[in-house]
């Protein structure tokens, strides 16, 4: 579980982890050790305190077995326990992954995954917070371009006016003098550049 091999890189960042299910305890302690969980997880088997958050998964219908399921989800609380920040998902197949929470919001590395690329004027670096990724799973790239001497400078709007076909989005120029911008990524296909 993903939680639980991110739960050293969680607690460096003075957080701790409480999962709530509405599985019964016997179901919870089952999974528990099956997974080698070592944080507290809470059963709320009537959906109570899903309810009381507003989280009930209003997708699963009553009388099946999923209903009484939260929408995926983590919340951050202050030491004073008032909620800071919520990553919820209305697709109960998507979700935030812990490493992915680390690096948006405490600036964690995101060293994962790592390659890096150089030319003549950038590096540039590229790293996934998750190594592992499954389907739904919302994950962090991050992205480092470092600049080389000559430093290449960037297109400016006036620029961009000499050259309407070009659309600036994160400029690059060659070091030559002629400006080369991109294209927007929207107008991007793969392969494209």
């Amino acid at each position: 579980m993903e939680l639980q091999n991110n739960l050293q890189n969680i607690r460096a960042e003075g957080l701790e982890v409480v999962a709530i299910s509405y599985d019964s305890v016997a179901v919870l302690k089952n999974f528990a050790d099956r997974r080698s969980i070592t944080f507290p997880l809470l059963s709320d088997p009537e959906s109570k305190i899903i309810r009381d958050f507003d989280i009930l998964n209003e997708q699963a219908q009553p009388g099946t077995p999923q209903y009484g399921i939260p929408y995926p989800g983590t919340y951050l609380l202050d030491r004073a326990g008032r909620v800071t920040e919520k990553y919820f998902e209305d697709d109960y197949t998507q979700r935030y992954t812990s490493a992915d929470i680390l690096v948006r919001h405490f600036g964690a590395s995101a060293g994962a995954a790592h390659t890096t690329a150089e030319g003549k004027h950038l590096r540039l670096s590229a790293s996934a917070s998750n190594e592992h990724v499954r389907s739904g799973q919302r994950i962090s790239l991050v992205l480092d371009v470092t600049t080389r001497s000559p430093a290449p400078r960037l297109c400016t709007r006036s620029e961009q006016r000499l050259y309407p076909n070009r659309v600036e989005h994160e400029g690059i120029a060659r070091a030559d003098g002629f400006c080369r911008c991109l294209p927007k990524l929207e107008d991007v296909t793969p392969g494209g550049y």
